[in-house]
């Protein structure tokens, strides 16, 4: 008999921790798909991004506000110097790709107004 109500015991302690751990899953999936429509939002903003720059022009946009707004936010932003002044320098690129990605920069001045790209192919990683 203890061992029939040892048996049953640990049947329903299992079931318990099995409905937690799938419900667990099911969140983690749910994470996975949000994060996956977010990369896919990124990479369209970044190819739009990619087009205007490949024409030269970024239209009505004239501030470091204007550009969030319509590319979202960049991969990274870095304080540089360019003939001697101040200034941001904002990065985009795919989501995913990294070394071998096509990469758009944008620098903005102190008081991050626009005021020139660089834009840069994507280069193939050698491998050795």
């Amino acid at each position: 008999m203890r061992l029939f109500l040892l048996l049953c015991v640990c049947v329903v302690a299992s079931g318990c921790s099995t409905a937690s751990g799938l419900v667990t899953l099911k969140n983690l999936t749910k994470e996975q798909k949000q994060t996956q429509l977010e990369v896919d939002k990124q990479d369209v903003q970044f190819a739009k991004l990619w087009v205007l720059a490949s024409t030269g022009s970024f239209g009505d946009r004239k501030n470091a506000q204007d550009f969030e707004r319509d590319f979202g936010a960049p991969i990274l932003i870095k304080q540089v110097e360019v003939n001697g002044k101040k200034m941001e320098k904002w990065l985009y690129r795919n989501s995913t790709k990294f070394f071998d990605a096509q990469k758009v920069y944008l620098y903005f001045d102190e008081q991050k107004n626009y005021v020139k790209f660089d834009r840069v192919d994507a280069k193939p990683v050698v491998k050795k």
